[in-house]
């Protein structure tokens, strides 16, 4: 009795599946170059006009540089059935009217593509104002500067009706704030005459701001 062998059909198989994966392989490429064919085609059509999709920063203080990160516009294009997008930054996106030199509520700028505008408005802000700052202290000029020995070593500086003026950094002053013991230091008993110094120092809650003055001291 004849045994009959079973033919080997593995080769078969392989050459089935490397003719399909090059028929997928050769239609993708098709697909993808005919996908983007189209695309180009529908770019080229005649552009019916732009619209701004995506704003970018709108507000801005006095003296900043326009940014624009983030700016996307929708071009409309053929019968007004297709549009694309365009981001920036590209070529043919032109951008006028920006000027950060004053303060504008409503500043539109202009965004061009191929001969085609669309607008956004930004603001333009004033910095804040800084506070004034508390850059001196002057003593009116009753305050009494000589002593004998023995008073000043009893009694301390004499304060009684002295007043200060604060003077800020914006030129503006406010008179007429009245000299307290707590303002005066470093006002210590003398064992002999000579001169002394104190500091009259005074805080607005924000800025201390100091004021030395000599003590004459006499027998």
């Amino acid at each position: 009795m004849k045994i009959k062998r079973k033919k080997n059909i593995w080769p078969i198989i392989i050459i089935i599946v490397v003719v399909v994966i090059a028929a997928a392989v050769t239609a993708g490429i098709f697909i993808n170059k005919r996908a983007t064919e189209i695309e180009q085609d529908n770019q080229d059509r005649e552009i019916q006009g732009i619209a701004i999709s995506i704003v970018p920063k709108v507000e801005y203080y006095i003296g900043d540089s326009l940014d624009l990160s983030g700016l996307m516009i929708q071009v409309i294009a053929g019968t007004n059935e297709y549009s694309y997008h365009v981001t920036y930054p590209n070529a043919e996106l032109q951008i006028s009217g920006f000027d950060s030199s004053v303060a504008n509520d409503e500043l539109p700028i202009t965004v061009s593509y191929k001969g085609f505008t669309a607008t956004f408005n930004v603001k333009i802000k004033e910095h804040a104002s800084a506070s004034p700052v508390l850059e001196k202290i002057e003593i009116s000029d009753n305050f009494k500067t000589t002593y004998k020995l023995d008073e000043w070593n009893r009694t301390g500086p004499d304060y009684t009706g002295v007043y200060l003026t604060l003077i800020y950094s914006d030129g503006s002053k406010v008179e007429n704030i009245q000299l307290k013991a707590k303002h005066i230091y470093n006002a210590v008993q003398q064992s002999a005459a000579g001169e002394t110094e104190i500091v009259i120092k005074y805080s607005d809650g924000v800025t201390t701001v100091e004021l030395p003055i000599t003590i004459t001291i006499t027998e």
